[in-house]
């Protein structure tokens, strides 16, 4: 799948999250459409009517989680932002370098 690794620096440590880019998402739906447009079973498209509309009624999930949790989603955001986050492949050639690997 389609997901990037970003990596801040904190306490001399590198913490590290996933986004998943954004065009594998659009390709996904399209994908999904597709499919979708082939089913002929109505217990299927039910079940996913249910699916769909049980989302809609969570999506907003992340007031759900705990208050610190939420912070550090939005502290995570607000790195990535300010450009406060490092991309794996800088992480994993500083690691080569600090160690001489190859």
């Amino acid at each position: 799948m389609g997901n990037i690794l970003y990596y801040f620096r904190k306490n001399n440590r590198y913490i590290c999250y996933t986004n998943t880019i954004a065009m594998d998402l659009a390709a996904r739906k399209y994908k999904f459409i597709e499919r979708l447009l082939k089913v002929a079973n109505s217990d299927v498209l039910d079940k996913l009517e249910i699916i769909l509309n049980t989302e809609a009624a969570d999506d907003d999930f992340v007031s759900n989680l705990p208050k610190p949790i939420q912070r550090l989603l939005e502290q995570s955001e607000k790195d990535s932002e300010d450009g406060l986050v490092f991309s794996h492949e800088d992480v994993m050639d500083e690691i080569r370098a600090k160690y001489n690997l190859s």
